[in-house]
């Protein structure tokens, strides 16, 4: 969204602001004291002493896969927390949420969700059938015939699940400032491509039996980092923190996870981060060298 964590609060501060066309927005039992520009006050800062920040490559186990690379950078990433005076906890034999059957509900949740987007289109467009299967990605539309699948009583138990989830998180949170992980466990790929082509050889050798179940051959296979923490409404920011050793050398960057409604520490974390290092700014450079 930004080449820097000043320019990310920036845009927190348009972003976050109250509209009474969106029912959740504002800042829940902050209304009377709500102050301007709450995330470029100089009170956000980017100090992480004694800062309590939990480590997870893998959500416990629930993440099958995680390339070699990835994983070096984050250790490397949270070294410089530490040497700076946080407190770092590695969680991946203590993670609250493995006790969770996460996919299940992630997939009632989000294809149930696309269906509703589907049936929406259709109704308010005045469309056929086979118009909206033309107008949509044809991996969304298989999704979204899946998603009418679900019954009401499957989604309601999926959000009592949810539920449930959060309340894991909130606990954790009690423990831990923060929570950082990977942002994705495998290296960049093709465009216009829902899974790497080359998908068993990356994983090759660590877990390639997940990639052989065709259900998990989708973008979710990928991306289990990123939907487990929309699920429970954690905020998250990432940042560069490596790149890949070999090839094209692509960036690596790390997910920082915060608390329900923990914006502020999420982007002092971050900010922290690019402070100390240069990931930010490393790409961009060498865009400016090569167009040059």
């Amino acid at each position: 969204m930004a080449r820097s964590m000043e320019d990310i609060a920036l845009c927190m501060d348009v972003l976050a602001k109250e509209d009474e066309e969106d029912w959740l927005s504002c800042y829940p039992g902050r209304r009377d004291t709500l102050i301007k520009n709450p995330y470029t006050t100089p009170e956000i800062g980017s100090d992480v002493k004694g800062l309590k920040v939990a480590v997870s490559l893998n959500l416990g186990g629930y993440v099958k896969y995680v390339h070699q690379d990835v994983m070096e950078s984050i250790k490397s990433a949270v070294d410089v927390f530490e040497k700076n005076g946080a407190i770092v906890t590695f969680v991946d034999d203590d993670f609250p949420l493995s006790k969770f059957d996460l996919y299940k509900t992630y997939k009632v949740l989000w294809l149930g969700g696309v269906a509703h987007l589907l049936k929406t289109k259709k109704d308010s467009d005045d469309l056929t059938e086979a118009e909206i299967k033309e107008l949509m990605d044809e991996g969304l539309y298989t999704i979204g015939k899946q998603g009418e699948k679900y019954t009401a009583v499957e989604a309601m138990h999926a959000e009592q699940d949810r539920a449930k989830m959060g309340v894991a998180m909130n606990k954790f949170y009690r423990k831990y400032d923060v929570l950082v992980t990977p942002t994705l466990p495998i290296p960049p790929f093709e465009a216009n491509k829902e899974v790497p082509s080359n998908i068993e050889q990356i994983a090759s050798g660590r877990d390639s039996s997940y990639w052989e179940d065709a259900d998990m051959v989708r973008f979710w296979g990928w991306t289990p980092l990123s939907y487990v923490f929309n699920m429970t409404k954690q905020p998250c920011g990432c940042i560069p923190c490596g790149s890949f050793k070999e090839g094209n050398r692509l960036p690596i960057s790390m997910q920082v996870v915060g608390p329900l409604f923990g914006e502020d520490v999420v982007l002092k974390v971050c900010n922290s981060f690019q402070k100390h290092t240069s990931f930010h700014r490393r790409v961009a450079d060498q865009q400016v060298s090569s167009d040059s």
